[in-house]
């Protein structure tokens, strides 16, 4: 048995357009017209700056790779950590802009609390079969109270065949994520799950295609929270300070770091980008208020062609949006400012440091006892493992494939679909006790 997720070749929808609500506008719905007018010249004067702050950037890493002075490095790294700081703020004067003509209202959570539920919210009797994406999405959303969206490129209509009997809702999350190249990012209070930027990504492909020389070595290591897992890939430099495998602008390997801002510029200079842009300017300069005549089929008319000037420029506003937010991510990762868990205890914050841990090696389990499992586990990531004696007449096999890279916390979230389990962190020892049905001994069984 091995985690099932079905990819189907559904045709990209335009999703987000109707996931977001405008604002009540005075006549029919629509945009207001003033802060079109003024929204407009601000986005595109925001968008050159951007774009600039990216290629900025690239000149940067450039000088920062050609050098070997340790103290030139530094200071380098300074003016790519103010430069992120400037490109941040930016981007966030975009987001601004497009929520307030959208009409987009805060969700009322933090993004630390959204990060709570999602790693500490257990969910029970998860099972989907066959069942397209987005409505598992809403299930996952509903479930844990918090909004969940898709990013547009998000196809709604792959096919999910999932079953849990219990798990982390980030682990769902995660396991949806990684069946079809997601990743989500958790910002303002709100779950945007996007394609990741990978080599077969369209807007990566476009890049190639005037730069072939140009490939992405780290990709595989990114994993569902958009997080680079902590093994360094063959060749990388180890962090020059920091944590092990705690990876910022001050002391990422440098070819981790022009990928990182590589993704940035992809994301400016994208072709559907540019040209929802030219799309929304002739919207913008065809826009005039709307005046109702009293004429049913005039009005009628007018409102109609108003509304697809306001179609036009919704979808280059919701671009940027997302756009910005997904820009941000990234620059908060480089300066290491996204928000983790919190946890009552030492105990409790090293036992999530276990259950992130990844097996180096892919297991393949074909009804082997579920203690000699866990045990192997133990062995292979260098924690000590203890499991609670069942009688001996209950018999406990695990049937199981996970590649080399998941995660403890899924394996044992797969594991416990089948067998119920606890687990907690005691002196360094990692224990397990076995919740299922332990029924009583037949006559003639020991």
């Amino acid at each position: 048995m091995r985690p099932c997720l079905h990819l189907t070749a559904a045709v990209t929808t335009v999703g987000l357009l109707c996931a977001l609500a405008a604002p009540a506008a005075a006549q029919e719905g629509l945009l207001d017209y003033q802060g079109v007018r003024d929204a407009i010249p601000e986005m595109q004067r925001l968008s050159e700056e951007a774009s600039g702050a990216a290629k900025e950037l690239h000149v940067l890493v450039d000088e920062l790779e050609a050098t070997r002075d340790g103290l030139k490095q530094g200071q380098i790294r300074e003016r790519v950590r103010a430069r992120l700081e400037g490109y941040h703020e930016t981007k966030r004067t975009m987001l601004d802009t497009t929520r307030r003509v959208l009409g987009v209202e805060p969700t009322g959570l933090t993004d630390q609390e959204v990060v709570q539920k999602l790693a500490e919210t257990n969910l029970l009797g998860i099972h989907w079969s066959d069942a397209n994406f987005d409505k598992c999405v809403r299930d996952l959303s509903a479930a844990v109270a918090i909004p969940i969206r898709l990013q547009h490129r998000v196809v709604q209509k792959n096919k999910v065949t999932l079953d849990f009997a219990s798990a982390k809702a980030e682990t769902v999350l995660a396991t949806l994520c990684n069946g079809f190249d997601l990743r989500y990012v958790v910002f303002d209070g709100e779950v945007v799950i996007y394609k990741k930027i990978t080599p077969t990504e369209e807007r990566f492909l476009e890049y190639q295609a005037k730069h072939p020389e140009t490939k992405l070595k780290y990709w595989e290591r990114e994993d569902a929270s958009g997080e680079y897992k902590r093994e360094p890939v063959e060749g990388e430099a180890p962090p020059l300070s920091g944590k092990p495998g705690e990876r910022t602008v001050a002391n990422m390997d440098v070819e981790l770091l022009r990928e990182s801002l590589l993704k940035l510029w992809i994301i400016e200079q994208g072709s559907e980008r540019y040209n929802q842009m030219r799309i929304a300017q002739k919207a913008y300069q065809a826009l005039t208020p709307l005046v109702l005549i009293g004429d049913r089929e005039q009005d009628a008319e007018n409102i109609e062609a108003r509304r697809q000037l306001d179609k036009e420029l919704r979808h280059y506003l919701l671009l940027e949006l997302d756009g910005s937010i997904e820009v941000m991510d990234i620059v908060r990762r480089v300066l290491g400012r996204v928000p983790k868990p919190t946890y009552a205890s030492e105990d409790a914050k090293l036992l999530e440091e276990i259950l992130a841990k990844e097996l180096p090696r892919g297991v393949a389990w074909r009804e082997k006892d579920l203690e000699a499992c866990l045990r192997e586990l133990g062995a292979m990531l260098g924690t000590p493992v203890a499991f609670t004696p069942v009688p001996k007449h209950v018999e406990l096999t695990c049937t199981f494939e996970f590649p080399a890279g998941f995660q403890l916390r899924q394996v044992l979230d797969y594991v416990n679909s089948t067998h119920p389990l606890d687990w907690r962190l005691e002196d360094g020892v990692l224990k397990f006790d076995y919740k299922g049905d332990i029924a009583p001994a037949r006559p003639g069984m020991r």
